[in-house]
Parts: C-alpha cells; structure tokens; sequence
C-alpha cells in the first residue's frame, strides 16, 4: 500500500564510480592467458573484466589496480572493461590488442662469442609492430622489429661457453615458449661467430 514495507535482511550497496585508466600489457596472442594489469579506481569488492563481450574473473590488486587473465579471441581489438555486479560496466573502452600465434623458425647466426654485441637475426612469423624483448638464457635485452617475419636482436656478454635457450616476447609477458611455440637455442662459444 506504499506505506507499510517487510522488514528484510536484504542491502543494496552503492558504490563508487569505477574508471579504468590504462593497461598493461595491450596485447596479447589469440590463444589467451595474458596476466593484463587494468589500472583505475577501484574499491574493495569482487570484479569482473570484460574483452569484447567474454567475461573472465577479477582479482583486485589494491585500490588503483586490478589483474585478469585474457580469453582466447580472434584477431583484432576488443574493448577492455570493468564490472562489480556484471551489469554497470566502465565505459573507458580501453583497447586491448589480439595477435595470431608467433613462431620462431630460425636464427642466423647460431652461434655467436662470449664478448656478445653479434646481431643475431631472428626469422619467424606474425610479429608485430611493437617492442621486442629477446631472451638468452635468463638475460633478457631489447630487440628490433622489422617486419611480421624478422626481428634483430644483439646477443649480450656470457660468462661461459655452452647452448642457452633463446625466445622473444612482444609484450615484455608472453615469451615464445609459453604457449606460443617452442625454444630455439643459440650457442655461445670464446671463438668467432660461425655464420650458417
């Protein structure tokens, strides 16, 4: 009758805005799981990213950031928002970008001396106009990118001689051997590098 209610344990909480200002990495390959940071305003409850229109969960970070693994998608840019209840979503439409599966085919050369400073050209597939981190071992550089079938990557100083396992990764995240394809290795020797 507009005047007598039921008394209920039941709440409705109102929250405050959420924004998302930026994220990292942008990109990630169509096969999904990149662990995406989505910088904004957050409060303490449970969220949910949304890529495109696929829904994974949220776990908040602290009060300006939140993670969220990537769905696998298609090639192309999906929008990148935040829910608390899965119904008002931020409307930020930050981009997050899917790219084909790299692989590595080849290096040229192989082999290179412990001094480092060898320019080891890298031949593969689909990568793309980004940054590029190549990874000797457990030393990680910067590299160049050329064009979607090569990168050029300058080996670093080693201590001793012997094969290391070489990968690169366009989002400083995903390296080519997780998930993406498998490692090549290069070979690091105290003579002159042997070109193939």
């Amino acid at each position: 009758n507009g005047e007598e209610y039921l008394d209920s344990s039941l709440k409705f909480v109102f929250q405050e805005h959420l924004a998302v200002s930026s994220l990292h990495p942008t990109m990630g390959s169509v096969t999904g799981n990149t662990l995406v940071t989505v910088y904004g305003t957050f409060g303490n409850s449970h969220y949910t990213c949304r890529f495109g229109f696929s829904m994974v969960p949220a776990r908040l970070r602290s009060q300006t950031s939140v993670i969220c693994n990537s769905p696998p998608s298609r090639e192309g840019l999906s929008a990148l928002e935040i829910s608390a209840n899965q119904v008002d979503w931020t409307k930020n439409r930050k981009r997050f970008q899917y790219h084909p599966r790299q692989a590595l085919a080849s290096l040229l050369p192989s082999t290179g001396t412990l001094e480092g400073q060898t320019t080891v050209q890298i031949f593969g597939s689909n990568f793309q106009i980004a940054p590029v981190h190549c990874k000797f071992g457990s030393y990680i550089i910067e590299g160049t990118f050329v064009d979607s079938n090569l990168v050029l990557c300058t080996a670093p100083i080693w201590n001793k001689p012997g094969s290391v396992s070489f990968e690169i990764s366009q989002n400083a995240q995903d390296y080519t051997d997780m998930g993406l394809t498998d490692r090549k290795s290069t070979r690091l020797n105290s003579s002159h590098p042997r070109y193939l």
